[in-house]
């Protein structure tokens, strides 16, 4: 084996360690979290005894994006708005226009 042959393997394996790790230290912190009672439909919870409630947070936005679609935004600039409201996915990333397609599917 050549020297670069050895330093792409050893890189390749510490990335791979690395990789492995983040995801194991996310699931970690997840374990006991909230967001495993979540609800696959966004804007609901599932409470410990089973029962399904209203997340307010979710709802809010859930209203914002389907009133700017009824004004007839684009979904580009609904993402645009949302962002400037600083609203969040479940996972605290920012939204994206396929994210909002899904979020509004049930309304077309």
């Amino acid at each position: 084996m050549t020297y670069k042959q050895v330093f792409n393997e050893l890189v390749n394996n510490i990335k791979k360690g690395y990789a492995k790790n983040k995801s194991s230290r996310k699931y970690k912190k997840n374990k006991h979290s909230e967001n495993l009672k979540l609800s696959k439909l966004y804007g609901y919870t599932i409470t410990p005894t089973g029962e399904v409630q209203i997340k307010q947070g979710e709802c809010e936005l859930i209203k914002k994006v389907n009133e700017m679609i009824a004004n007839e935004m684009l979904l580009d600039e609904v993402k645009r708005n949302i962002d400037l409201l600083n609203y969040r996915t479940r996972g605290n990333n920012r939204w994206s226009v396929s994210q909002l397609k899904k979020l509004v599917r049930l309304i077309y």
